[in-house]
């Protein structure tokens, strides 16, 4: 019998039977759309991924009213559109092959160009501020809104789901009637909580009445809103006894947007970072289920571990769990946590997943949004000899999806343990994330039965002479020597603090403001020491521009530097020369001078490329992967290693 029991006991809500606790959270890829702004194939793979993966129930994001010129919903697939219909049809259909529960999320940024009280529309991101409003919202075009709700509830339930969710959180315009900080009105829909809960009791009740007593309705609402004047959950829970009888299923988060650069609470409060503690939201559940009685109640909020996800619900803390980026790293935990625990797949909280402008990825799956190119994957024909050379992320991806796939491997590293560049999990604890990737790496390695030489440093002779079909070199890349006077023998590089643990005394001066630089700053100056950070450019890692690829972690690392006391961060410097105890630095036309006790430089990476081609024998099929090929990050490592093996047939 599975030592889960309260995961996977059955929970009936209304008419409708869910099969264990697990629920899947509305994620928005418009990444994988395809050139008509529908539902890509890729689209519905990922999708149908988490369904075969066992999860409860999934709520599907992405659908929106009819498009409306004044509006800015453009973005969202049109449901009134009969192709996107016939795709919405067959995803619920197949929804339901896998024993899943349908959702769709309603529209959430609808509004017809107001706001609730005036002013701007506010949103997240990189442009905060959206666009000027019309002004306050109308009460007869509050009418209209709930009115659309309604006649998209219908059409929800008439294309064959289950269930409804309405967001009602974070900040789009009808959490910002429910709070505070953004209502200002002095009409019936502003002031108390119940005049402030007056138009989003029109829109539940509107749809209530559309789609009948037993279609399921789920809401996500702000606990707190983590800002002063913000809705907080005193406010939330006589809101939530509103809705009892009305609502089915609640969803209880927190955080809002940010409304300036700045303002950094969104990434960290809304989708939790290892910054934070784990769990940080489940208490909010714990209070909206001890306050209602004919509510379920689900926690959410960057749970991922599914011993966690038991104790939550063993000790009643909530009714269901939701999962949006545990999911996405792996799509097969419920299936999973029924089998093989320990073969779950963490997620390290990278936000890859959000900052999915263009494309949609995973650090940890290379699975992740080509669903279907992987499931087509066929074991090797034939049985090969593979070296893999580097025990990273890259090196331990490729050595046991190689034997997964029918290979005899053999993985040599020359240290005496696995794990390459991320061994900084282990030190770290905001990158706790990757320790515990790190762990699954090595437990998949030797579960895989891969042979394992460690404190072998590979040569060409011995590549060569093993009798090997595939050679495969992920041996990373290394710490580049940048041409500053004084430089050697007087800085310690930061990958020894985590490698070799290289002792820091005293004050420290950190050369260089990457996403290195900046993690290092925290995690030293926690430890007592205090903190220069110098970067050259204008703004840390790499700035904030609209449409990077890190966006997210960006606000949640430079976010958390901001708020260390210990930590000074000198952007636009330029270092010059290090003496004995000194930094010498040039910003605009001043050359000044920073007094140290430690120099650490954190310039990055550059790729060991050369080296890797030295190590090519003559008439062996060689490949290439991770930061040797490219210096880049963990998604990179992790696609290149597996790319590498499935290659070979």
């Amino acid at each position: 019998m599975n030592e889960y029991k309260n995961i996977f006991k059955p929970l009936k809500v209304r008419g409708t039977v869910f099969r264990n606790r697990i629920f899947g959270a509305p994620i928005l890829p418009m990444a994988m759309t395809d050139e008509h702004m529908r539902p890509s194939e890729r689209h519905i793979e990922h999708f149908l991924s988490k369904a075969r993966g066992g999860v409860a129930s999934l709520t599907v994001s992405g659908y929106g009213f009819r498009p409306n010129e004044a509006d800015n919903r453009k973005p969202f697939f049109d449901l009134y559109d009969v192709t996107n219909q016939r795709t919405a049809i067959r995803f619920a259909d197949l929804l339901h092959s896998y024993g899943t529960v349908a959702s769709i999320e309603a529209p959430f940024f609808a509004s017809y160009g107001y706001t609730v009280s005036g002013g701007q529309i506010t949103g997240a991101g990189a442009t905060p501020d959206m666009a000027l409003s019309k002004g306050e919202m109308p009460e007869e075009i509050m009418h209209i809104l709930a009115d659309e709700y309604a006649e998209f509830a219908g059409l929800v339930k008439e294309l064959g789901y289950d269930m409804m969710m309405f967001h009602f959180a974070h900040g789009n315009i009808i959490s910002q009637f429910l709070s505070p900080f953004w209502n200002k009105r002095t009409d019936q829909y502003g002031g108390s909580v119940e005049n402030r809960a007056r138009f989003p009791l029109m829109v539940i009740e509107r749809v209530r009445q559309k789609v009948g007593k037993d279609f399921l309705l789920e809401m996500r609402v702000t606990g707190d809103e983590k800002r002063e004047g913000g809705i907080t959950m005193d406010q939330t829970l006589e809101f939530l006894k509103m809705v009892e009888g009305k609502i089915d299923i609640v969803q209880i988060s927190t955080g809002g947007f940010a409304i300036s650069h700045d303002e950094l609470l969104y990434p960290s409060n809304v989708m939790p970072s290892d910054y934070m503690p784990d769990i940080p939201h489940v208490n909010y559940a714990k209070m909206a289920k001890e306050a209602t009685q004919n509510l379920v109640i689900g926690a959410m909020g960057g749970i991922q571990k599914i011993d966690e996800i038991e104790t939550i619900l063993k000790e009643g803390e909530a009714d269901v769990v939701y999962l949006a980026r545990g999911l996405i790293a792996e799509p097969e935990l419920v299936h999973k946590a029924y089998t093989v625990p320990e073969n779950i797949r963490p997620c390290i909280k990278c936000y890859h997943c959000v900052d999915a402008q263009r494309d949609f990825a995973c650090s940890v799956n290379p699975a992740t949004g080509r669903e279907a190119w992987v499931a087509q994957l066929q074991p090797a024909k034939e049985k090969r000899k593979v070296a893999v050379v580097g025990a990273g992320v890259a090196g331990m991806n490729a050595a046991f999806t190689a034997a997964q796939m029918g290979h005899q491997v053999v993985l040599f590293e020359k240290e005496k343990a696995l794990g390459g560049r991320i061994v900084f999990g282990d030190k770290m604890e905001f990158k706790r994330g990757v320790g515990r990737y790190k762990r699954y790496l090595i437990d998949q390695v030797y579960a895989s039965g891969v042979e394992v030489r460690l404190g072998v440093e590979a040569d060409k002779k011995m590549l060569e002479e093993g009798g090997f079909d595939h050679i495969i070199l992920a041996i990373g890349a290394k710490e580049p020597r940048l041409p500053i006077q004084g430089l050697e023998g007087q800085t310690v590089f930061v990958g020894d603090i985590y490698e070799k643990d290289a002792e820091i005394v005293g004050d420290t001066v950190i050369i260089g403001g990457g996403f290195s630089g900046v993690e290092t700053a925290i995690y030293l100056a926690r430890r007592g020491h205090k903190v220069t950070l110098l970067e050259r450019e204008d703004e840390l890692c790499g700035g904030l521009r609209f449409g990077t690829k890190h966006l997210e972690y960006y606000r949640v690392a430079v976010g958390t530097l901001r708020e260390e006391k210990n930590i000074e961060a000198i952007t636009g410097a330029s270092v010059t020369r290090i003496e004995k105890n000194k930094v010498f630095y040039r910003k605009e036309q001043d050359e000044q001078c920073i007094m140290t006790d430690t120099v650490v430089m954190a310039a990055g990476l550059t790729a060991r490329t050369e080296e890797a081609m030295a190590l090519c024998p003559e008439g062996v099929d060689v490949f290439f992967a991770g930061d040797c090929k490219k210096a880049r990050d963990i998604e990179y490592a992790t696609r290149t290693g597996f790319e590498a093996a499935v290659r070979i047939q």
